[in-house]
């Protein structure tokens, strides 16, 4: 008997140690060159409590998105998927209700909501006018002020973006604004100057001729 429930323990933790197998030395600033979206948000609450857990832990984590820096988003109220205690993610209460944090995440397949990763360092908690990575992890982000982290990963998105995916500002509207964007209201507007241009020199051309 003594075998068998060593054997049904050793199994249960080759599953969970297969089901995480990843690269756990990745920094924020490494990931975030594969990552589909890199913001900032603020963790707003909690939803989908586990009621067969005593402490009814929950497992989506809902946020406030606060920047983009990289990616597009469905608007500015978001949620995430995190771990039911099987899956290779962290728990949506590792983040904590009012604080801020720097995010990554891939995007997600159809009807689906995005996850709350574990396998790198995907957040990074801002504690006041600092960011740093955990110390627990090989090759986490060193400690710095808030100006120079967002200043440093400003600086590697745009050596590493193709400038149609790089977001201009946070969104205000629900979606996020890009250079895209911003190019194609430009050249509407010159052709709009061009047209309008063109209709003044066809009048004073039409006046001369009559005259």
């Amino acid at each position: 008997m003594r075998i068998l429930s060593l054997f049904f323990v050793l199994s249960l933790w080759t599953f969970s140690a297969n089901a995480c197998t990843c690269d756990w030395s990745s920094n924020f600033f490494e990931l975030c060159k594969e990552s589909d979206v890199v913001l900032k948000f603020k963790a707003q609450g909690y939803e989908g409590y586990d009621k067969t857990n005593v402490n009814e832990r929950p497992f989506v984590l809902v946020i406030e998105v606060l920047e983009v820096y990289k990616g597009l988003i469905s608007g500015v109220e978001m949620r995430f998927e995190g771990d039911d205690g099987m899956l290779c993610r962290k728990y949506a209460d590792h983040f904590k209700i009012g604080r801020e944090y720097f995010f990554q995440y891939n995007y997600p397949k159809e009807n689906e909501l995005p996850i709350l990763d574990i396998c790198g360092e995907f957040d990074l908690l801002i504690d006041g006018d600092e960011v740093a990575g955990s110390q627990w992890q090989e090759n986490s982000t060193p400690k710095m002020t808030l100006d120079e982290f967002e200043d440093e990963l400003e600086t590697l998105l745009d050596d590493s973006l193709n400038a149609t995916y790089r977001p201009l500002s946070n969104l205000n509207d629900g979606s996020a604004r890009t250079y895209s964007d911003w190019l194609i209201y430009s050249l509407f507007g010159l052709l709009a100057l061009l047209l309008f241009l063109f209709v003044r020199v066809l009048a004073k051309s039409r006046a001369a001729v009559n005259a």
